[in-house]
């Protein structure tokens, strides 16, 4: 009767499934989740795309829905929820917390997500990679899920073979993507992996891709992957290193680059092009309208 009360007075929203929040508190997909998982008890996991946007795969940062495993007695109804009764297929080392929201782990995600097919399983290998998880985590969790016959766990196999297969093969489905956008004319003296080093020749870190003679660096993924306090102050200090010298960062995602390659690829000539401007640098590619590179004629 309380709770009945609650609402009447318009104190508290009814979710549904028992599950209640605050008036005026705003309707974000985040509440959503968190409503979805506290509809049952015990609480349910968020998981699929849902928890490739907790953990903030790359790509699926924006995803909209929610996907909640629980118990195969439970049966919720609740809007905008989709819930499945596969939580007791999800053992103690397939979950985590995540902003405070009960989680499906990162490898199991990445297992997950691996029914949308190969180019999936490509990017989230590679966003799992970037972030130092262990390879024999993804393999374990993998080869558990390939003897109950879960579909896609093949292509993440696959994927692990083909990475410990060629080490050094540059295999990134991402920088891949992000080196088709840049192969231009306009983006003279392009090189990967490069390594920035201070006035004194100290190394200060590398970076996936950079134009050295305007000093441009690229990172062919978010800030937000390298998780952890101690990381965050890590990529901080590193990043203070760069500005130090004179260097400005581009950090470019998955998403920016599958909506527009083209338009990607436009931003960072005119990037170069105005930094070729304030530093003097010749690019010998010429100017075009509006000070933008343009061919030189002849050349």
């Amino acid at each position: 009767m309380a709770v009945k009360r609650l609402v009447e007075r318009g104190i508290a929203l009814d979710l549904g499934a028992g599950v209640l929040a605050l008036a005026g508190s705003p309707p974000t997909w985040l509440r959503s989740v968190l409503a979805g998982v506290l509809a049952t008890n015990p609480p349910g996991l968020a998981v699929d795309r849902t928890a490739g946007r907790l953990h903030r795969i790359d790509g699926i940062e924006r995803s909209d829905s929610v996907v909640v495993a629980v118990g195969r007695e439970h049966r919720p109804a609740m809007r905008d929820v989709a819930f499945r009764r596969t939580l007791g297929t999800y053992t103690n080392s397939d979950r985590c917390v995540v902003d405070g929201i009960p989680t499906a782990s990162l490898a199991r995600t990445v297992c997950d997500l691996a029914v949308d097919g190969a180019e999936m399983v490509e990017r989230c290998v590679d966003d799992f990679f970037r972030r130092g998880a262990s390879a024999t985590w993804l393999l374990q969790t993998a080869e558990r899920l390939r003897s109950r016959g879960r579909a896609g766990i093949p292509l993440v196999i696959s994927e692990l073979d083909r990475r410990r297969a060629d080490p050094a093969r540059r295999g990134s489905w991402f920088e891949r993507l992000v080196e088709a956008c840049m192969r231009s004319p306009l983006l003279p003296g392009l090189v990967r992996q490069h390594e920035i080093v201070d006035s004194d020749g100290e190394f200060i870190g590398r970076v996936d891709l950079a134009v050295p003679s305007v000093r441009l660096a690229v990172e062919a993924h978010s800030r937000r992957h390298h998780s952890g306090r101690g990381q965050k102050l890590i990529d901080e200090r590193r990043e203070r290193r760069m500005v130090q010298e004179g260097w400005v960062v581009e950090y470019l995602g998955w998403y920016d680059v599958e909506r527009s390659p083209a338009a990607v690829c436009r931003h960072l000539e005119r990037v170069v092009g105005r930094r070729a401007l304030d530093l003097g640098v010749d690019l010998g590619v010429g100017r075009g309208r509006g000070g933008r590179p343009g061919r030189n004629v002849g050349a």
